[in-house]
């Protein structure tokens, strides 16, 4: 059993060594006009990247209205970065601590291309090199290039929508992806261990 989880514990930590390529991206203009220059046709999720980001989601609901507190990590209190790295942590991801370390952990990806589970990032500046807040993505619709997401903001942990919510939306800069298929699974088996344990 102890060569298992020595085993599982390699292949996790190899996994997440590599750092997935970061692809250009435009953020949203001031209208939030959406990208779409005709219907997006990129392949679904694969079963365990959306087992996993279904997981990140219902992990992070469980916090909702949570108290926000700078430089906290949780559990009962959380500032932005602390809360989207303690809930991926609690789902077998270690990402970094800040927001804008974190946007450097994943692939970027552009707004017709989210999905649950992705992390958003925003700035007071709209400057990508600024970024000073990010939320995790808890839902999407392409026809309007809209999203919820879940975030600890200073009115504490909520869901929030844009472009419903103007600051969100003048303020939005971009979004990366974590995981992928093979990252998602070795997440869900170091998961599913913890629990056992």
């Amino acid at each position: 059993m102890l060569r298992k989880i020595l085993i599982l514990f390699f292949c996790c930590t190899v996994a997440r060594a590599v750092n997935p390529l970061h692809l250009p991206h435009e953020a949203m203009d001031e209208d939030m006009k959406c990208p779409f220059e005709q219907k997006h046709t990129d392949t679904p999720d694969s079963t365990q990247s959306m087992i996993l980001a279904d997981r990140i989601i219902k992990e992070a609901m469980t916090h909702m209205g949570k108290r926000y507190r700078w430089g906290d990590v949780g559990p009962k209190t959380f500032d932005c970065s602390g809360f989207t790295s303690y809930v991926y942590r609690h789902e077998g991801l270690k990402i970094s601590r800040t927001s804008r370390a974190q946007y450097h952990d994943g692939e970027e990806v552009q707004v017709k291309e989210l999905q649950k589970g992705d992390l958003v990032f925003f700035s007071r500046t709209r400057n990508k090199n600024r970024i000073t807040h990010v939320g995790i993505v808890t839902e999407t619709d392409t026809s309007n290039c809209s999203f919820k997401f879940i975030h600890a903001s200073i009115h504490g942990v909520k869901i929030d929508s844009v472009p419903d919510k103007r600051y969100y939306k003048q303020h939005y800069v971009s979004a990366c992806r974590i995981f992928n298929d093979s990252i998602a699974t070795l997440a869900l088996q170091d998961s599913l261990l913890n629990e056992k344990i």
